[in-house]
């Protein structure tokens, strides 16, 4: 029996006959059961599944068989019968040409338009004479030969090439001359093929198509045998088979993948089985197309319904429709759209860069600056919204339209698709054209052809562009620079100014102030000062605070003459203004009006004047003279508007109180007081007395005018203020027990208040008798320093509490009435307080309960 047989690797051998074992159990199992009625009497069904390996149907697709109902399986097959079998197992159309192709095949004969046909789909051909043979037996390896050479044919055609074990081959004689022989070789009589039938032979063997008969353990061809009708049908079913799975279209790639919704694009479709195309499909629309070869189609997109991706389809005759695929997609997208140049104007010559921005950018074919079209290397696309390009030169100046040419067609012309090839800019004037050193001083440009980008440069130095105006003008601040001239040059769309006289900027060093003298003058102004410094280049301009000097003269350099003008009373700053920036002395001129005293230091003097005084205040300038009272001085030296010192006249009379004024060329300002003091008297102190430590007290007097210094028991008062001229509020210092006297150094002189203050120390109890007694009981407390003062009086406290009353018999005795300690007996504390401090009795007193 005939079974399939594969010389391949020993893996494929032992898988091979694993699934003839298990094919054979499934048949046996499929046909264990009742039988069934055999379609053919002198063939069963299953022997067509075991033997041949197809099925009945596939058998009657081929060969109905005889009307007596057997089939003939073994009966040989003529080559007319064969090209039957082969057109009407193939599905193969029949054909039926005016004029014949075979001498012994004419028209009207019953195997005619099979043969014909056959012919037509390369199945099979004749002999050399002209002739067909029809009524010839076909022999197994004339069958062979004639299905191999269709089906390789076939494969070639569907996939451009034969793809064998160890590569790829253009046609079956460069299949068989490297492989073919290791096919033939597993059958004991290979050498008996004829060479011409080998290559087909072979290659049906390759493919699992011939498979052979077996005896003895060995597979025979039998290539000179006659073909079996049994055996033919079997060969033309496989062949039908492999050739449908060679035809099942397949899409590997679309190129483009991706185009206009319009459509109408040429679209390259690869893949394999594009053989008997009868239809391409993007979608669910239908494209024109043309096959090229087995492997490639030239369609044209149609237009599409919506924007998205669709499956491109091909469908064949034999194979059906290919599967869809990532490899098969295809994406209708929107057209291209510009949306913005930047920048949008440039020179003539080109060569610079510009970003278009916009959408739709797929697959770029082509950029055009109106109708240049760039060379691929002179743009990129950077993505799906940016292309980076650069201008082609121009040959005229003026406004160009961009496009872009994409899959999903060309831009439309827009505001934002427009490019401008301007001429280069030309700067005709500066104002102003000289400037500090430091810069940030605002500069006008005026020119022609300011077109955007614009830069400005002033020498070396890039400028910061305030505003571009118009195409004229443009405003700019100044960089800082060394002092010198310097070229200012435009950079705009069409280029860079060129360098002309009218572009000339000039650097000066800023001014310096180091002196103005006289550094005041009257509100009335017309005062002439000399201004000192550095760079004063012209032209000048003087500023007394913020009015306008009213004559301005360049001396030098360094020097400059300037007349004040009116302005209020006060400190202003004077400002140098020169084409390099400003000098400032700050409060460099006073305004003066009238004077005013504002101090006197002192405020007080001796009887006998010629006491140095300080006077305070404002626009003292021009003095004639200081007045105290019907006196008058002048001012002792140099004095400044705001200070000045004077020696106290002699008065009229002391002591006096007298005004103080200053009166110069502007008037006379307001007075204070200034007294002249004889010598101060100390009367007295309040208190009188003190612990050792500080205390604060009052010294009473007379003529405490300009007190400078008070002591007591000669030592220096560190804290004093004088309250008027007879009080002083005075912090004692510390001193040992003693009385002392006060001492007050004033405007007048020394006053001394002899033995005014007593130091007392703290007090101390030595006895109190009796030591037990009720309310009411009269108690005698002896010690030492029971002082008292005006601040601190003696006082007795029993456990915390006020005695009924104190007597001060003496320094060293006290009578006190003990009061109400409460409704129990009790042990009391005696404290005594007097000016010195406290003290503490070192024993209790028995308090009773009175009697009732």
């Amino acid at each position: 029996m005939e079974v399939l047989f594969n010389f391949g690797h020993r893996r494929s051998r032992v898988r091979f006959v694993a699934a003839v074992l298990l094919l054979t159990a499934m048949l046996l199992t499929v046909f264990a059961g009742p039988a069934l009625a055999d379609t053919w009497s002198d063939i069963t069904d299953v022997e067509w599944q075991t033997v041949y390996r197809i099925t009945t149907a596939q058998a009657w697709r081929v060969a109905e068989g005889y009307p007596d109902g057997t089939f003939g399986p073994a009966q040989p097959v003529t080559r007319g019968q064969f090209a039957k079998m082969a057109v009407e197992g193939s599905g193969i159309p029949k054909v039926n040409p005016p004029v014949r192709r075979f001498n012994d095949v004419p028209r009207g004969h019953i195997f005619y338009e099979h043969v014909e046909g056959a012919v037509a789909a390369g199945i099979i051909n004749g002999y050399p004479d002209g002739t067909y043979g029809p009524d010839n037996n076909i022999e197994r390896q004339q069958c062979n030969s004639i299905l191999g050479v269709y089906l390789a044919n076939l494969e070639k055609q569907c996939y451009g090439y034969i793809p064998g074990n160890m590569r790829q081959y253009n046609s079956l004689e460069q299949w068989f001359a490297f492989e073919g022989p290791f096919w033939l070789g597993g059958f004991q009589d290979d050498e008996k093929v004829d060479p011409v039938h080998q290559p087909g032979t072979a290659y049906l063997i390759y493919r699992g198509i011939v498979l052979g008969s077996q005896s003895g353990g060995k597979y025979y061809l039998s290539p000179h045998s006659n073909l079996a009708r049994a055996q033919a049908v079997a060969m033309i079913v496989r062949v039908e088979a492999k050739a449908a799975e060679f035809s099942r279209p397949a899409v590997t790639s679309v190129s483009p993948n991706s185009g206009p919704l319009m459509g109408g694009n040429e679209v390259e479709i690869r893949g394999h089985g594009f053989v008997g195309v009868t239809q391409v499909a993007f979608g669910p629309l239908v494209a024109g197309y043309t096959v090229e070869s087995g492997t490639k189609i030239t369609a044209t997109a149609p237009a599409g319904i919506a924007l998205g991706t669709v499956p491109v389809r091909v469908i064949t005759a034999k194979g059906g429709m290919s599967n869809d695929t990532a490899a098969d997609d295809y994406t209708y997208i929107a057209a291209p759209v510009i949306s913005l140049i930047s920048p949008n104007a440039g020179p003539p010559a080109g060569g610079n860069s510009v970003i278009i921005s916009g959408s739709g950018f797929v697959d770029v074919e082509w950029v055009k600056f109106g109708d240049i079209i760039l060379d691929p290397a002179m743009y990129t696309v950077d993505g799906f919204s940016q292309i980076s390009a650069t201008v082609p030169a121009a040959t005229t100046l003026g406004t160009v339209r961009v496009s872009v040419s994409a899959c999903g067609g060309v831009t439309s012309e827009t505001a934002g698709a427009q490019y401008a090839y301007v001429a280069a800019p030309t700067v005709a004037g500066l104002d102003p054209d000289v400037g500090p050193t430091t810069g940030g001083n605002e500069v006008i440009v005026s020119g022609t052809n300011f077109i955007a980008p614009v830069m400005v440069k002033f020498g070396d130095s890039a400028a910061t562009v305030i505003s571009v105006d118009s195409s004229v003008q443009v405003r700019a601040t100044a960089p800082p620079h060394v002092p010198g001239k310097v070229d200012v040059a435009v950079s705009a769309a069409g280029g860079v100014s060129a360098d002309t006289a009218v572009d000339d900027y000039t650097y000066y060093s800023t001014p310096a102030v180091s002196s103005v003298e006289p550094g005041h003058g009257p509100v009335e102004g017309g005062t002439d000062v000399i201004i000192t410094g550095t760079d004063f280049i012209a032209p000048v301009t003087v500023m007394f605070g913020d009015v306008t000097a009213t004559s301005v003269q360049i001396d030098s350099t360094t020097q400059v003459t300037a007349r004040t003008p009116v302005h209020e009373a006060g400190a202003v700053d004077v400002a140098v203004i020169t084409p390099g920036g400003t000098g400032t002395k700050t409060a460099g001129f006073e305004y003066h009006g009238i004077p005013v005293l504002s101090a006197l230091s002192p405020n007080a003097g001796p009887a006998g004047g010629g006491e140095i005084v300080t006077l305070s205040g404002i626009a003292f300038c021009d003095v004639l003279y200081i007045s105290f009272g019907d006196r008058t001085v002048a001012p002792l030296g140099g004095y400044s508007p705001t200070s000045l010192q004077v020696k106290a006249p002699v008065p009229v009379s002391y002591p006096a109180d007298v005004t103080v004024a200053v009166t110069s060329s502007t008037g006379t300002s307001n007075g204070l007081s200034y007294h002249y003091s004889t010598r101060p008297t100390v009367i007295s102190v309040d208190p009188t007395v003190s612990p050792l430590g500080e205390a604060d007290v009052v010294v009473k007097g007379t003529e405490f005018y300009g007190v400078q210094e008070v002591w007591f028991g000669g030592m220096p008062v560190s804290r004093f203020q004088v309250l008027s001229p007879t009080r002083i509020s005075v912090t004692v210092p510390t001193h040992e027990a003693g009385t002392v006297d006060v001492v007050v150094n004033a405007a007048g002189g020394l006053g001394t208040g002899y033995s005014l203050f007593e130091y007392v120390g703290a007090p101390t109890i030595v006895s109190v008798d009796p030591t037990t007694g009720t309310l009411g009981t009269s108690v005698e407390i002896e010690g030492s320093n029971f002082v008292g003062s005006s601040a601190v009086p003696v006082s007795v406290m029993f456990s915390g509490i006020p005695a009924e009353s104190v007597t001060v018999d003496g320094r060293d005795k006290l009578t006190v009435i003990v009061p109400d300690l409460g409704s129990a007996d009790t042990d009391a504390t005696v404290t005594v307080t007097a000016a010195g401090g406290s003290a503490l009795w070192s024993l209790f007193f028995r308090y009773f309960l009175p009697s009732t």
